[in-house]
């Protein structure tokens, strides 16, 4: 499978940041565009069964796109937060890739979206914008 150099330069600033990135990083407000969430890894040998997205209010006409193996929906909550969530199984030596299309908003801050990842016995991991768990972003220009 071939990468091309512009997916791997948007991903690579992200890579030691967090184990959970989103590509593109940077997007023109109002244009509809496919995103993908990356996830590198299980939670410690363990393997992924439920993976969640929170988008902000921002984040306009969000559809997830299907992935083999695994049944997704989405809820919207009255504070104008979306949550995507995909339910299935990845072992945790597989890269996951979890996508889903979306407009931005024109925003002055970069919109940051809340990634959970839950694994099998119980075992989970958050990337909520803590220092040590950065939640990834997307710039709206």
């Amino acid at each position: 499978m071939r990468v091309s150099l512009a997916l791997m330069l948007a991903i690579a600033p992200n890579l030691a940041q967090a184990h959970s990135v989103i590509s593109p990083s940077r997007v023109a407000a109002g244009v509809d565009t496919r995103f993908e969430m990356r996830v590198g890894h299980g939670c410690d040998g363990a393997a992924t069964q439920e993976f969640r997205v929170s988008l902000p209010e921002t984040a306009q006409n969000v559809r997830p796109v299907a992935r083999r193996g695994w049944s997704v929906g989405i809820s919207r909550g009255a504070d104008g937060l979306q949550e995507i969530v995909w339910l299935g199984n990845l072992p945790d030596e597989r890269v996951g890739f979890f996508a889903f299309m979306a407009e931005f908003a024109p925003t002055d801050a970069p919109a940051e979206l809340i990634a959970r990842q839950n694994c099998e016995g119980g075992a989970s991991m958050i990337w909520d914008g803590s220092a040590d768990h950065p939640a990834p972003t997307v710039v709206v220009e």
